[in-house]
């Protein structure tokens, strides 16, 4: 029964919380066309003005219909769940379907043709894709308001089979590695700047009076700091302000 251990364990029972694990979405997909459906949702003004969320339509209770898509798409990697695309046909405010998935799948439709032994004339290159293997690229949509970052898949190139689509996918992974910059020897990196310290430039004000009061005499010198507390803890015989009056470390 809903709501019982047993429903909740059973593999197929839904899981409110799967999509909080999943990874985050890659920038491109390799995977099989699991299927492509049309449908129509139906949009109901609510007589306040707002409209109601789209249900499956009804032509005896929705104002007007709309046609949507919705590709099912199994990605090579099987840890990730099954990618639902889902857009409307003719929406003219978010025209995702004219102007970005359905021209690249155009595109492809001599190769799909071809793949399927079948003419392209007349062919429905949707029709054809569905069981065939594709590579392509989550794009994102031109006429997204400010703010908005949201994203659609465009097809790039399509296989037969699954072997096709792996070896594509790990040629197109070995190009970006190799692309990437060569990674620096330990020894060419090049270390972080010392922070200078506020009170060691203060007290290395005093060393060249104190110079001066040796004479110039480098022992003499040495011994007045080692004298001197407060300079002792900054400055020694090989310290480099020290080293600039003295001309070397003892």
């Amino acid at each position: 029964m809903p709501g019982t251990a047993a429903a909740h364990n059973h593999p197929d029972a839904a899981d409110p919380l799967a999509d909080a694990m999943a990874p985050p979405e890659p920038g491109r997909f390799w995977g099989r066309v699991q299927s492509i459906e049309t449908f129509e949702i139906g949009f109901k003004k609510l007589d306040n003005g707002t409209w109601e969320r789209p249900t499956p339509y009804n032509p005896d209770y929705h104002d007007f219909p709309s046609k949507q898509i919705k590709f099912i798409l199994a990605p090579l990697d099987a840890t990730r769940p099954l990618k639902e695309i889902e857009m409307g046909l003719n929406n003219r405010k978010n025209p995702e379907f004219h102007k970005i998935v359905q021209p690249s799948i155009f595109a492809l439709g001599e190769k799909i043709c071809q793949l399927r032994s079948a003419p392209v004339d007349g062919a429905n290159f949707f029709r054809l894709l569905i069981g065939l293997f594709v590579f392509g690229e989550y794009v994102r949509r031109p006429w997204n308001k400010d703010g908005e970052d949201w994203t659609t898949l465009e097809f790039r190139d399509v296989f037969a089979t699954e072997a096709e689509c792996r070896a594509h996918q790990a040629e197109y992974q070995a190009k970006d590695e190799e692309g990437l910059p060569p990674m620096p020897a330990d020894d060419e990196i090049p270390l972080d700047p010392p922070v200078a310290d506020p009170v060691r430039a203060s007290m290395a004000a005093f060393l060249r009076p104190l110079w001066d009061g040796s004479g110039h005499d480098a022992s003499a010198f040495h011994g007045m700091i080692a004298a001197n507390p407060m300079l002792a803890q900054h400055f020694g015989p090989a310290s480099p302000e020290v080293v600039a009056l003295t001309g070397a470390p003892m």
